[in-house]
């Protein structure tokens, strides 16, 4: 069969399969740039040095040396592999203003990735068109179409635009950009609302601590996706000393701790 498509669930890109460290087939790699893509109907914006930057339906910001460690492949491979599909009209490529930041834009991904509120309106049509052949049968049932289509109305037009972050939350994305930047690169960063928990259960210098050691782990793009889960996994092990090897991730020695603490204060 050539029509058609079929849906793939989001819990593929955490499970085990998807996760193990290997080098990525151009299949694997489109794939993993489909699901990198922002699903979400509205743009959002994203902040990439001192610049912020604005990211829409069907984009990602990307580098060839992210993508080449995630894909585990070099970065002329990867510069090829991106003007290939550039050339096949599969994605374009612009520079987000003012920066060097490159954004991909995949070609047609609306055509395949429907937002809730265009499935919602194409189960409404047709199911007034069902409602209509009952009428015309002696049948009256298009009430519960009409009352779908106004909880789909009023759903869509309480949504309101995302705020702006917090002094806050932006200068701790400044400290992970330049201390942390393998943390910065994670599919799912933190976001605010996880800052704030983080801070409150752990305090900063506890969070600053644990996100340079998920940094300076070599295989973290490879093994976690999310900033914020992977680093409560951390602390949980780190606290139960659950990590396979045996290692602890706090300061052995006096001398370490100080140093860490003062590595700390300067980059704080």
């Amino acid at each position: 069969m050539k029509e058609g498509y079929i849906p793939i669930s989001r819990k593929l890109f955490e499970s085990l399969w998807w996760l193990e460290e290997r080098e990525f087939s151009k299949a694997e790699a489109w794939l993993d740039m489909i699901q990198s893509a922002r699903f979400e109907a509205s743009s959002t914006k994203m902040l990439v040095g001192c610049k912020v930057i604005e990211v829409g339906r069907g984009e990602f910001p990307a580098t060839i040396r992210f993508l080449a460690k995630r894909w585990g492949w070099n970065k002329n491979r990867v510069d090829r592999f991106l003007k290939l599909l550039v050339a096949e009209n599969m994605i374009t490529t612009r520079t987000a203003s003012g920066t060097s930041q490159t954004i991909i834009k995949l070609c047609n991904y609306d055509d395949y990735n429907p937002t809730n509120e265009e499935v919602g309106q194409k189960r409404d049509k047709i199911g007034t068109v069902l409602g209509q052949q009952r009428d015309n049968a002696g049948t009256k049932n298009n009430k519960g179409n009409k009352d779908n289509k106004g909880k789909i109305e009023n759903s869509e037009s309480g949504d309101s635009a995302p705020l702006s972050p917090s002094p806050d939350f932006m200068k701790f994305q400044k400290w992970i950009e330049k201390n942390a930047p393998n943390v910065a690169q994670m599919r799912y960063p933190f976001t605010e609302d996880e800052f704030v928990r983080l801070k409150a259960d752990f305090g900063v210098k506890y969070m600053q601590f644990l996100i340079l050691q998920m940094h300076n782990y070599k295989p973290l793009l490879k093994k976690y996706q999310s900033a914020n889960l992977t680093f409560r996994n951390w602390a949980k092990r780190e606290q139960d000393g659950d990590f396979a090897d045996g290692r602890k991730l706090t300061p052995k020695s006096e001398s370490e701790k100080t140093t860490l603490l003062e590595r700390l204060e300067n980059n704080g």
